[in-house]
């Protein structure tokens, strides 16, 4: 160590030396020297391959243009340079200068590389022009031969060692507070391995978003734009149909749904970032609390809100992840390192920027549910919150539960609030009008489209019963009142006819429709076995056989008094009329009505 009364501090004269080789490397693209180093930047190296020793200084971090942003290229400290690599995404190699060789060179055109000798290379395969690699090859050739002789002298520029001395106060300083920051991290990733072992749900989420996506899509629903109805059947959320109809279940199916691959694919991919750091956080037990209480708060939201559009997503229920990762902060200010936020803060950023604008660009989908979700989270955060650091994994999970019963009976008393708002909006008022008059309308058309019929059968039943009155006075039968029969048969079987075009989409209106054809029928058949008796009164002497005339006539007034009890009952159940409570089961054969 020395003492430059320019420079204040007691430096090295190697890092001193090694500063200023670094100098031919500013002002290159994505190329950072200390003390102007970009925090983000470091930050991206200290998650992925950079452990830096207490003993050496960060001089400087060169990153290179990725398909989402800058990725990690290497970093050159007082010692070493490193750089991505490895089995593992949080990897990497290092290689002491004097382990370098003597020149080291760029190969390659497509994909640059610096050579590194033992079989080690540094690719850096995005960089647009080779002016930084060969920058950063004459930077490693400087220090590998300077470490090698010893020599300092001469190795660089005397405005680069000027600016040197001026500076390596500050790198100093920024390497002290590097290595707190470093230690912060690592303490920090200690304390979430011990606290949540194991992270299982949040992969079990995105798995299940992904099946239910892709069912979807095998179903035959577009895999950009599905439909609204498509989405509605498949359980997308509709506060109408959750308050009027009691479709609870829409709340829970609508967070697993998307509208579209990209809705999914950003969804997905914020839930892969931020998921497994809140799960540590809350546990297995309180994450999978936290995200369900959050998913549901959405829907309400948007239940609430828009209660006549669709709603589908997870966003809802990511939102309130970043609820409870707020909640987990207010209450433990400085348990997470700033590094470890920054790392989610941009992806934070860019999700909640995305559906926003997704919610106000794209119809039947509203920021309602991201808000609700976000409120939702950020209180069910405050109330699952464990002990912290957690001595266990199982620490605190008592509590968690009890908290997860409190979250459900502010959810219980939410969507009762709910149920009777959307009950109270204008337009589910509207609607539920229509519907209240939709089973008179319907009546009322079947009425008017039976009625000539029920008028025919009733003039046919009139008409048999006067025949019938002629017939027992006389002893013979007349050859007008046979040809009678044969014409309340054909009138009959016309009637048939009319009633069996006649539709209705409500089943109990369709029933009573078919209740006063199978009288008609029965009317035709008795008069059919009245004919034959009159034709062949030998071979057909008994009118009240099985297939005789009494039994059938008998038979079609049964029917006449199941379509009577039909229609009371359908009146009844609708509000339509007042019955008398006996009215629907009086077993008497009244004459054929007309409504």
């Amino acid at each position: 160590m020395h003492d430059d009364s320019e420079t204040g501090p007691e430096v090295d004269a190697w890092e001193l030396f090694a500063l200023a080789a670094c100098q031919p490397l500013r002002g290159h693209p994505n190329c950072f020297v200390a003390p102007q180093l970009d925090p983000s930047a470091a930050v991206r190296a200290l998650k992925t391959y950079l452990r830096p020793r207490p003993d050496e200084l960060l001089l400087a971090i060169i990153e290179q243009p990725g398909p989402t942003g800058p990725v990690p290229a290497c970093t050159i400290t007082s010692q070493r340079v490193c750089w991505p690599g490895g089995d593992s995404p949080r990897s990497g190699h290092a290689l002491a200068f004097d382990e370098l060789p003597e020149s080291v060179r760029v190969v390659g055109s497509l994909d640059t590389t610096l050579d590194l000798g033992h079989r080690h290379s540094l690719p850096l395969r995005s960089t647009e022009s080779n002016d930084a690699a060969e920058a950063l090859a004459g930077v490693l050739s400087t220090l590998s031969q300077a470490r090698r002789s010893g020599d300092l002298a001469g190795s660089t520029s005397r405005d680069a060692l000027n600016r040197a001395r001026a500076e390596i106060g500050h790198v100093v300083r920024q390497a002290a507070a590097l290595h707190q920051v470093d230690g912060e991290v690592r303490s920090f990733q200690a304390d979430v391995q011990a606290a949540t072992p194991r992270v299982v749900v949040t992969p079990t989420l995105i798995a299940s978003c992904l099946i239910v996506f892709v069912a979807m899509v095998l179903s035959g629903i577009s895999i950009l734009s599905p439909s609204v109805p498509s989405l509605i059947a498949w359980g997308g959320n509709v506060g109408a149909a959750v308050a009027i109809d009691g479709q609870f279940w829409r709340l829970l199916t609508s967070v697993f749904l998307h509208g579209g691959i990209i809705h999914l694919a950003v969804n997905l991919w914020v839930l892969s970032r931020i998921g497994p750091l809140v799960e540590r956080l809350y546990g297995n037990v309180g994450f999978a609390l936290l995200y369900l209480a959050a998913g549901l708060g959405g829907a309400l939201a948007s239940a609430w809100w828009h209660p006549l559009v669709v709603s589908v997503g997870a966003s809802g229920a990511i939102f309130g992840l970043i609820g409870g990762l707020g909640a987990f902060l207010l209450s433990h200010r400085a348990a997470i390192p700033a590094p470890v936020v920054a790392s989610v803060r941009g992806g934070v950023i860019a999700f909640v920027v995305y559906n926003t604008l997704f919610g106000l660009a794209i119809p039947g989908i509203d920021n309602a549910a991201h808000l609700g979700g976000l409120a939702s989270g950020f209180v069910a955060g405050l109330l699952l919150q464990r002990p912290w650091p957690v001595a266990r994994p199982t620490a605190g999970l008592i509590r968690q539960l009890l908290g997860g019963l409190a979250v459900a009976s502010a959810l219980l008393l939410l969507g009762q609030f709910v149920n009777a708002q959307v009950r109270r909006n204008p337009e589910i008022l509207a609607l539920l009008d229509q519907e209240l008059r939709k089973p008179l309308r319907d009546y009322q058309n079947l009425a008017e489209a039976m009625r000539p019929s029920l008028q025919r059968f009733d003039t046919i039943n009139t008409e048999l019963d006067d025949l019938l009155n002629r017939m027992r006075q006389t002893p013979t039968i007349e050859p007008t009142d046979r040809a009678q029969i044969d014409s309340l048969l054909a009138e009959g079987d016309a009637n048939q006819a009319a009633l069996s075009q006649i539709e209705a989409d409500d089943p109990d209106l369709l029933a009573m429709r078919d209740a006063i054809l199978a009288a008609q029928e029965a009317l035709n058949r008795s008069l059919q076995a009245l004919a034959r008796h009159l034709d062949q009164p030998a071979e057909h002497p008994a009118l009240d056989a099985p297939d005789g005339f009494l039994t059938l006539r008998n038979e079609s007034i049964e029917q006449v008094n199941r379509f009577q009890r039909r229609r009371q009952n359908y009146l009844k159940t609708h509000g339509l009329v007042e019955v008398p409570p006996d009215a629907a089961d009086d077993d008497e054969a009244p004459d054929p009505p007309a409504p």
